[in-house]
C-alpha cells in the first residue's frame, strides 16, 4: 500500500474516531484520521479564557462502574491498561451567581432532593420530570 493509500478514512478525531483508528491500526489496517480543528480529542479537550480559567469543552467524566462504561473497553485497548480511574462523588458541579449545584454520582434520589432544595416551588415539576425520564429509560 502506498504512502497516500488507506484502508479506512475516519472523519473526526474525537474519542470515538481515535479509538477506532487505534483498533484498526492494531489489527494491521492503515487508517487516516481527518480533523478540522487544530487539536485532536473532540469533546475531551479544553480551552482557556482570560484570567487563567480553563474549561472542559464537554466531557466532564466517564462511567467507570465495574460492569459498565469504560471498563468494557479496556480489554480491547491495551494502550490504556495502566490508566488509573479515580471515582469521584460528583458527576459535575455547576456554579451560577445564585446557586452552587453539585450533581451527585449515581444517586438519583439525592439529585432530586438537591434540585428540590434549590427550587422548592418547582417540586411537582421536578418529580414529574424524573418520573417521565424513568418511563423513557424503561422503554
Amino acid at each position: 500500500m502506498g504512502e497516500n493509500e488507506f484502508d479506512a478514512v475516519i472523519i473526526g478525531s474525537g474519542l470515538g474516531g481515535l479509538s477506532i483508528a487505534a483498533a484498526l491500526a492494531r489489527q494491521g489496517f492503515k487508517p487516516l484520521v481527518l480533523e478540522k480543528h487544530y487539536v485532536p480529542g473532540g469533546y475531551a479537550t479544553t480551552f482557556k479564557r482570560p484570567g487563567g480559567f480553563v474549561f472542559d469543552v464537554s466531557l466532564h467524566s466517564t462511567s467507570v462502574g465495574e460492569r459498565e462504561g469504560i471498563h468494557n473497553l479496556i480489554p480491547g485497548f491495551p494502550e490504556i491498561k495502566d490508566v488509573e480511574f479515580v471515582p469521584h462523588p460528583n458527576l459535575y458541579r455547576a456554579i451560577f451567581p445564585d446557586y452552587d449545584i453539585r450533581v451527585p454520582q449515581k444517586d438519583l434520589p439525592g439529585y432530586i432532593d438537591m434540585l428540590i432544595g434549590h427550587f422548592p416551588d418547582e417540586k411537582d415539576g421536578i418529580e414529574g420530570l424524573f418520573e417521565d425520564m424513568k418511563g423513557v429509560a424503561a422503554d
